[in-house]
């Protein structure tokens, strides 16, 4: 912070007052104002008083004096600094038109940022509790930037006063902030352009874009095929793929557009970065040849990775589409979507209950669930587990998947192991939900020649757990 020694402050006052009232008595809005002023004049509020209303000025004596002569709240303090139409002068009181719902909603001479990694010294930040933020509203002006934080200059409140702040970038993104940048900044201000993009339609921000090969097609989002609705702000969440994840809240959509390179059976994919306000069970859709598919996904887990949604064959085009459900203060992250083509020459195998390869312990029943694969599927509730052991005929990573019925006793916690080929994968299964149909639990890496299995074993708990039959499919080497 820059500091002035009394007679040096007496003449910054006399020049900023000169300025200020320059600025208000002619033109609404002064064009000729830099950062620099902006930094100069921010700094002359520090240590003021606060007043709700907004239509005082503030003697600059760093004391806090009557109210009825000194102060401004938070939204005049930042249309001050940034020379906004109808800010006044020292000391004057006078009416401005701006509150924080209008800024939020943009305002004349601000334009938009919706990158927080784009932010510059003396853009503005704004929230309002309608749209997540923690308080009806509040705004302030962006003084210095780090990796993960901003040092704010805002008016806090009527016993606090002027202050600067720190403030967490990813707080900030998940109160639904809005970050805005004063046009025309005059020479001095070092202005390195403005991100004037929007949060509906097809997303132009920055992404890694599509990456396609005959067997694999990757899309980051802000590709080209990514489309969104809704307010999406750049995460600060870790692991994100590409140069950054995205995040959104009440209802936002984000779409991943797919045009194969040549009709077949593909690997769906996600990619998300993992944040404590993430949803548990975020919506996503699949269209594909055969409809359209619904699941959910933990975006509480398993973020800065690949995680496999399902197969699905695609003819021509078709989309993936998340959903962010829910208010302040969860959250859905939108990053890459992956399509792997599956090798229809490569092996697949699927076992059946009562086949080769199964064996059992404890006491299996043929239930009366219905959507069995084969001819019926089996049920048991004491101690049991059921087992399917298969030898893949040649080394690579194989997609497994478990087929049950649906019936009003299943466990929604039924533990299941898989052993590949780097050790034994640990899973539990809701047998509530997606009876009569294959559920992917997971891709592993297998030897060839050398067994594995899947196991599924009763919860123990007085549910009852169902085994019907397994998939493993080859998918690449």
């Amino acid at each position: 912070m820059t500091c002035f020694s009394s007679k040096q402050k007496s003449a910054k006052y006399l020049i900023l007052v000169s300025l200020c009232f320059a600025a208000s008595a002619g033109a609404a809005y002064d064009a000729g104002w830099t950062r620099s002023n902006c930094s100069t004049y921010s700094y002359h509020g520090l240590n003021e008083r606060y007043v709700y209303g907004g239509n005082k000025g503030w003697i600059d004596n760093n004391s806090w004096d009557s109210s009825s002569i000194e102060g401004v709240d938070c939204a005049s303090y930042v249309c001050r600094c940034l020379a906004l139409p109808s800010y006044v002068a020292e000391n004057k009181s006078a009416a401005y038109p701006y509150s924080t719902s209008k800024l939020y909603a943009g305002v004349p001479h601000l334009v938009r940022i919706n990158n927080v990694q784009n932010l510059q010294p003396w853009d503005i930040w704004v929230w309002r509790a309608e749209y997540g933020g923690p308080s009806t509203g509040h705004t302030g002006l962006v003084k210095e930037l780090t990796s993960s934080s901003i040092v704010t200059r805002e008016a806090l409140s009527a016993s606090i006063g002027v202050v600067e702040r720190t403030r967490r970038k990813q707080d900030m993104v998940d109160w639904g902030c809005r970050f805005y940048r004063r046009d025309n900044w005059t020479a001095g201000s070092t202005d390195t352009g403005t991100d004037t993009g929007t949060d509906t339609g097809t997303d132009t921000g920055t992404g890694t874009g599509t990456d396609t090969s005959p067997t694999q097609t990757t899309i980051d989002n802000g590709a080209s095929g990514t489309s969104s609705t809704g307010t999406w702000g750049v995460s600060s969440g870790s692991g994100c793929y590409g140069s950054n994840s995205l995040w959104a809240r009440n209802g936002a959509t984000y779409s991943w557009r797919f045009t194969p390179p040549s009709a077949g059976t593909y690997q769906v994919y996600m990619w998300w970065t993992a944040y404590s306000s993430r949803g548990t069970a975020v919506p996503v859709t699949i269209s594909n040849a055969a409809g359209t598919a619904s699941l959910t996904i933990n975006q509480q887990t398993n973020g800065g990775k690949w995680n496999l949604l399902g197969t699905y064959y695609f003819s021509a085009s078709g989309t993936v589409k998340l959903t962010a459900l829910g208010s302040y203060p969860t959250s859905s992250c939108a990053d890459a979507v992956r399509f792997v083509k599956v090798d229809s020459t490569k092996p697949e195998s699927v076992m059946d209950n009562g086949g080769s390869g199964t064996s059992y312990t404890g006491t299996w029943g043929i239930s009366g669930g219905s959507g069995s694969y084969g001819s019926n599927s089996l049920w048991a509730r004491a101690a049991a587990s059921y087992r399917w052991t298969f030898t893949p005929a040649q080394t690579g990573r194989y997609e497994v998947s478990l087929w049950w019925t649906q019936y009003s006793s299943r466990g929604t916690s039924i533990p299941v192991q898989v052993r590949h080929g780097a050790g034994t994968a640990n899973l539990s299964i809701n047998q509530q939900a997606d009876g009569g149909q294959w559920n992917v639990l997971g891709t592993y890496p297998m030897t060839g020649g050398q067994p594995g299995y899947v196991e599924i074993d009763t919860a123990g708990d007085g549910s009852t757990a169902c085994a019907d039959a397994i998939r493993v499919r080859w998918i690449s080497d």
